[in-house]
């Protein structure tokens, strides 16, 4: 079996249906479909790579993919241009648990968590780095921690940079 977790739209013809088993472009012009899979890395275990949490999509196409085991950036031709792996083959034999937040901070910053902490990617220099407290885009984890789905709390991101918290 294959769990859906989200279905979004890439760009005008083409959705993306999100899943345990990696990402499925459909073109809705065209009818077809094709899988976007990451390729084998420093984690032997494709299936623990390719068990994805969610996707976002900038402006000019390009794919950003967050799994289980870290962050891969693909540009609007579907080429891997960029790989953080936050596991190896090694610790990826017990369970994974990168990217269980990830978020737009601003049109060129993407904020995660993983098991090394609160990182952030830079789309443009195509650079993670970690975050620090003091930072301003901590502030956005310590909301999003503080306000787990424990206590019944949810963030939601309708857009880059806005943030609406529930309770």
């Amino acid at each position: 079996s294959n769990d859906i977790y989200s279905i979004q739209n890439l760009d005008s013809s083409h959705l993306g249906v999100v899943t345990k088993k990696g990402l499925n472009i459909i073109d809705v012009e065209k009818m077809t479909s094709f899988n976007l899979l990451i390729p084998k890395g420093p984690i032997v275990y494709l299936e623990k790579a390719n068990h994805l949490r969610r996707i976002h999509v900038d402006k000019n196409g390009d794919i950003y993919i967050v799994s289980r085991t870290g962050l891969y950036h693909f540009n609007k031709d579907r080429k891997l241009v960029f790989r953080y792996d936050d596991y190896t083959t090694k610790e990826s034999v017990n369970p994974v648990s990168f990217g269980e937040f990830s978020y737009w901070l601003n049109d060129e910053t993407i904020v995660l968590s993983g098991k090394k902490g609160i990182c952030r990617y830079n789309t443009r220099l195509k650079k993670m780095t970690p975050v620090k407290v003091g930072d301003k885009s901590f502030l956005l984890f310590g909301v999003t921690e503080i306000f787990s789905k424990e206590l019944n709390y949810y963030v939601l991101q309708p857009r880059k940079g806005c943030f609406i918290v529930f309770k």
